[in-house]
């Protein structure tokens, strides 16, 4: 029963010592925002540049299909077009979001 209660308190204490090792890897938890910033804003950029060039070929076919269809699949093309619409909002004002979220980062502190 003794030996139980040892190797009981060998494990608690052995688990207890890796996480303190975890949590003193962590650091003090502090985020460089230059440094996710420069890590991140690259991706944005091709993110939103695979958006625009996607939008830039979308569009006009999408405006051909609409010109030349019919009443029925006018109707059709209209509730297409909405979401394109939505979609090009999207991704331009994703660069208005950035910033106004970059912006409050800055002012709070963090």
């Amino acid at each position: 029963m003794k030996d139980i209660a040892f190797t009981k308190i060998l494990s608690w204490s052995k688990i207890q010592g890796e996480a303190q090792g975890f949590i003193e890897r962590g650091g003090n938890g502090e985020i460089d925002i230059s440094k996710a910033q420069a890590d991140l804003l690259p991706i944005g950029n091709i993110l939103m540049g695979i958006g625009i060039a996607v939008l830039l070929v979308v569009g006009p076919i999408m405006g051909v299909k609409y010109m030349l269809s019919g009443a029925d699949e006018k109707a059709n093309m209209k509730q297409k077009l909405i979401w394109f619409v939505i979609a090009a909002v999207l991704i331009f004002g994703a660069g208005g979001i950035y910033n106004i979220v970059v912006s409050l980062i800055n002012s709070s502190g963090i």
